[in-house]
């Protein structure tokens, strides 16, 4: 979703832009949660990897894969 909102803002840029940002915000909130967990012990070791590796990796790889993926068949470069 947050991949196909900057896509609707940047209109025809060869560039994807959509996979940048959500990797960027995919870096600060790993990080924030990160430093969060090891400074107030809030997590425990499954909720961290729960977090960590799954829903942030999901969040900041396989979708905007997909989407740019999709993108591009749509758009004819194969």
């Amino acid at each position: 979703m947050v991949s196909s909102l900057v896509y609707r803002i940047v209109l025809k840029s060869w560039f994807p832009c959509g996979t940048l940002v959500v990797n960027i915000i995919g870096c600060f909130l790993i990080s924030f949660l990160g430093n969060l967990a090891g400074s107030k012990k809030i997590f425990d070791s499954e909720v961290h990897l729960l977090i960590f590796i799954g829903l942030m990796g999901g969040f900041t790889t396989y979708s905007a894969f997909c989407y740019e993926t999709f993108i591009l068949f749509v758009m004819g470069s194969y």
